[in-house]
């Protein structure tokens, strides 16, 4: 692989010129990993960016450094956390989903915990598959929808932000883990674009992705007008489908921003997964992790992560590979996003990839 080391963070202080541009990093460690390194990883690259998403991180090192807020939610009977964390300095938080004082500030299991099973802090523990009776709870299903295997254990947290050095200026970040589009017997109808027109709608007929009424209904909710940065597992497979595809505006639903995503490439690198001993087909064959923007407001100037090809080797600048090297972790993206419209495109001009893999 040829690497590009090149430092991906553009925009720096306050008082950098270039104030409307900021960065955001993406990574799912998977629940697997329990060494240092991811940690280690997620602490020494945050301070390069305003908004970082993290899921699956089901670890006892701590995340987090000094300067950074912080929105938790976890989800269903595996209690499947989500985390957003952002530049306090830069960004002022005006509402969020969890909005509870409990899920803010706040990391959902005890730091340096100890044994296989963490016990989650006050607010994290979902006590069934679908309980949102604990404030830090929220599933991206409603209940019709869950379905044990298939629809479970899928958060989502949200932060509507307003700039520090410009109080026009407004942002909606949004952090997930989205169902797998699978049927009982693992038949994924993302697996190719053929496949893809047959995918089972969600309750409300608002995504192609079964499980995610209550995502849509609640982005709607706290982004209000904001233009919206979106950071998520997807968990889909095929890397020509895009992120704004999976959603759907309807005449009963006709305002889904989520449906106006757009992502940096037509097609989305290669990030999961990192010694996927579950996958016949090898490690790094499938396009699952995303960032993507509302293109009226928001542009990516440049995008780094994942491999271009099939069971390519993933990277950032500065980090070649996985990360922890756990079982089903996902590769970390990263991409610097300004203020600003390119109609229907949200490409900027620089093509920023890491890995020109074979």
């Amino acid at each position: 692989p040829v690497f590009d080391y090149r430092p991906f963070s553009l925009r720096g202080s306050v008082d950098d010129l270039e104030s409307d541009r900021f960065d955001a990093l993406w990574y799912k460690p998977h629940y697997q990993c329990k060494d240092k390194s991811a940690a280690d990883f997620i602490n020494r690259i945050m301070t390069n960016a305003d908004f970082i998403g993290i899921s699956e991180h089901v670890n006892p090192n701590p995340i987090g450094v000094e300067g950074y807020g912080s929105i938790t939610s976890t989800s269903g009977k595996f209690i499947c956390p989500v985390q957003l964390f952002y530049k306090k300095e830069n960004w002022h938080l005006v509402e969020s989903v969890p909005s509870s004082s409990q899920c803010i500030d706040t990391p959902p299991y005890p730091d340096n915990w100890e044994g296989d099973h963490p016990p989650p802090n006050p607010g994290f523990d979902c006590k069934s598959a679908d309980d949102t009776s604990n404030e830090c709870c929220v599933d991206t299903y409603i209940h019709d929808e869950y379905a044990e295997e298939v629809v479970d254990s899928r958060p989502w947290a949200a932060g509507r932000f307003q700039s520090n050095t410009d109080i026009t200026k407004h942002i909606c970040v949004v952090v997930t883990e989205l169902p797998h589009s699978a049927t009982l017997t693992w038949i994924d109808c993302t697996e190719d674009e053929t496949k893809y027109k047959d995918c089972k709608l969600n309750h409300d007929g608002t995504s192609k992705i079964q499980g995610t009424s209550a995502l849509v209904r609640g982005v709607k909710s706290v982004c209000k007008s904001a233009p919206i940065l979106f950071m998520a597992d997807t968990n889909i497979l095929n890397n020509k489908i895009t992120t704004g595809e999976l959603f759907i505006s309807s005449p009963s639903f006709p305002d889904n921003q989520l449906a106006q995503l757009v992502d940096y490439d037509s097609e989305s690198p290669y990030t999961c997964c990192g010694n996927d001993t579950g996958n016949d087909g090898g490690d790094t064959d499938f396009a699952m992790d995303r960032i993507a923007v509302t293109a009226t407001s928001l542009v990516i100037d440049s995008f780094y992560g994942g491999a271009l090809t099939k069971q390519g080797t993933p990277g950032i600048p500065g980090q070649s590979g996985y990360v922890c090297g756990s079982e089903q972790e996902h590769a970390p993206l990263v991409a610097t996003i300004s203020f600003g419209s390119l109609g229907n495109s949200g490409v900027g001009d620089e093509k920023g990839v890491t890995s020109k893999s074979s």
